[in-house]
């Protein structure tokens, strides 16, 4: 069986590399190749913008599954009769080395055609894989955002302020990961502390002093301290 990856992004890097370890018989090509080899499955790794406009104009051979790696695209945005969705729930960059195996993989088919074959991709593959509808993964794509993508923002955010006291982001690295691992050890509100879960208004203004000339940050300190107040008993 022939996999052919398309896109040169981060996600396309680590892809081909993976399989390629794991003596997988797959191409990388750019997305802006015409021609793409004969495989019986293509994978578009590209922004979701682009997922679309790929297929304007192209012949699509009718026995290859056509897949994409998106959380937030549907299945249905694929004109193919064989189609499916692979989608790697990680973050990926190119200059990151990571663990491939631990990686899971939310699927979708549009028929049995194709079921078939991207269940037998894989099916010697150590990862765990799991069958989502398009909607049910677009609710775990906003999921990982938060959990991901919000979180790095907000690190990047506290290196800022960490910054301005001549401090590094290293001086918070044991405190990110306790809270990290406490989420997952600990059910609910339970593992939530600080000064908006113990209502300690007097902190919570001083605070709000710290950040009253940086708008963004201070925007984002009172959202986010109304939702631990708001869900303060929520299990």
């Amino acid at each position: 069986m022939k996999l052919a990856l398309v896109g040169k992004g981060n996600v396309g890097h680590h892809l081909y590399h993976y399989f390629l370890e794991e003596g997988k018989d797959v191409v990388w090509v750019d997305s802006r190749a015409a021609q793409i080899p004969k495989a019986d499955i293509v994978v578009l790794c590209i922004p979701d913008k682009a997922i679309a406009p790929w297929f304007e104009g192209r012949d699509l051979d009718a026995e290859c599954c056509y897949c994409h790696t998106s959380g937030a695209t549907s299945l249905a945005d694929i004109p193919s009769e064989n189609k499916g969705v692979i989608y790697p729930l990680q973050t990926f960059s190119k200059d990151k080395e990571m663990e491939y195996k631990t990686i899971p993989f939310y699927l979708e088919f549009a028929n049995a055609k194709s079921e078939a074959l991207i269940q037998n991709w894989f099916k010697d593959l150590a990862n765990t894989t799991q069958v989502l509808s398009s909607h049910e993964r677009l609710k775990l794509h906003v999921a990982a955002v938060f959990a991901c993508n919000f979180l790095q923002a907000q690190l990047r955010m506290s290196e800022q302020l960490l910054q301005q006291v001549n401090l590094s982001k290293n001086d918070l690295r044991h405190l990110v990961t306790e809270s990290v691992e406490k989420f997952y050890a600990m059910d609910g509100a339970r593992g939530q502390t600080g000064p908006a879960h113990r209502g300690d208004t007097t902190t919570l203004e001083k605070h709000r002093e710290i950040l009253s000339k940086n708008r963004e940050l201070s925007e984002v300190y009172h959202l986010i301290s109304d939702w631990i107040i708001n869900h303060n008993h929520a299990q």
